[in-house]
């Protein structure tokens, strides 16, 4: 589960972080989330505009080192 986009549900890629929840996202989820939706976190609801997100390369790094982590 920490591992999933919050908002697809699949592996993420190209991580994106709110930096209010901590929750993970892919980037092009979270960026038509918030372009097409809502300006919020769709997780814990907090206001969140496309340039507060944080980039989590640390989540790439872990699924490309372990390519059998599973869902």
């Amino acid at each position: 589960d920490l591992l999933k986009c919050i908002l697809c549900f699949g592996k993420v890629k190209n991580a994106q972080m709110c930096p209010t929840c901590s929750k993970l996202s892919c980037n092009t989820c979270i960026r038509k989330w918030l372009t097409e939706q809502k300006q919020q976190c769709p997780y814990c609801r907090c206001p969140l505009k496309v340039s507060q997100l944080v980039n989590c390369r640390f989540a790439t790094d872990i699924v490309t080192v372990n390519p059998f982590f599973s869902f």
